[in-house]
């Protein structure tokens, strides 16, 4: 479905800094127009703008003769609840799909 790839605007900004213990990254993205598959009942349309900001943040450390490394993540910082989706409900309506809000992930992987 090549509509699916005509979106008017679209931009991803990445901000890291690195050192060989620890690492933190801001990314961004933001779009506008991400355009909806075809209904019979709402024709062509276009979602509203997309926002959303993610946080991520590392650390690598020796402990018990492993290589250890914990990461904490926060997808969708600012909680913004975007509507990634139209789609009709049991009495056909057209109803918003909302993504994600605030999401925490925290990992601790251990590597020999």
């Amino acid at each position: 479905q090549a509509g699916r790839y005509d979106l008017p605007h679209s931009a991803q900004v990445l901000l890291q800094r690195q050192s060989e213990r620890w690492s933190v990254a801001v990314t961004g993205t933001a779009r506008s127009g991400f355009p909806v598959a075809e209904r019979v009942e709402a024709g062509r349309t276009r979602l509203p703008t997309y926002l959303r900001l993610d946080f991520a943040a590392s650390v690598r450390f020796p402990f018990a003769g492993l290589r250890w490394s914990t990461q904490a993540q926060v997808y969708n910082l600012t909680a913004r609840r975007n509507i990634v989706d139209i789609r009709p409900d049991a009495n056909g309506v057209q109803r918003n799909v909302v993504g994600l809000g605030l999401v925490p992930m925290l990992t601790l992987t251990a590597r020999w």
